[in-house]
């Protein structure tokens, strides 16, 4: 076995791997989100008072009566375009949100990294 087919095998194990943690953790998260307690719907509209035709517009418009496999498969489907649905909290994209907080991330796990580095050393 030549040095070119070691590297490519284990290119592909790890990216196998990989493909295969993040699906698992894709299913958890929408298992983890699907059995939650919080009703969205009540959780958007918050104490506004809304008619009930309202909150039906809003439970069809988020799928809330389709079947669980359906909801995955659409989540999932809109994952992989990219769509990570609207934040209830900030009322905007979830991906604008990722955006506005990444650099401020990226720099925390820096200094905690360096931080961890030195204890180490000592």
């Amino acid at each position: 076995m030549s040095n070119n087919e070691k590297i490519a095998g284990f290119i592909g194990k790890k990216t196998l791997r990989l493909t295969s943690l993040l699906i698992v953790v894709c299913f958890a998260s929408f298992m983890l989100i699907q059995y939650s307690p919080i009703d969205p719907v009540r959780a958007y509209i918050g104490e506004m008072p809304v008619t009930a035709e309202h909150k039906a517009k809003l439970e069809e418009y988020w799928g809330v009566n389709t079947s669980p496999q359906e909801k995955f498969l659409n989540w999932a489907g809109n994952i992989l375009k990219g769509d990570f649905g609207t934040s209830l909290i900030y009322r905007i994209p979830v991906i604008d949100v990722i955006k506005e907080r990444f650099a401020a991330s990226l720099i925390l796990m820096g200094i905690s990294w360096l931080f961890s580095g030195i204890l180490g050393f000592f």
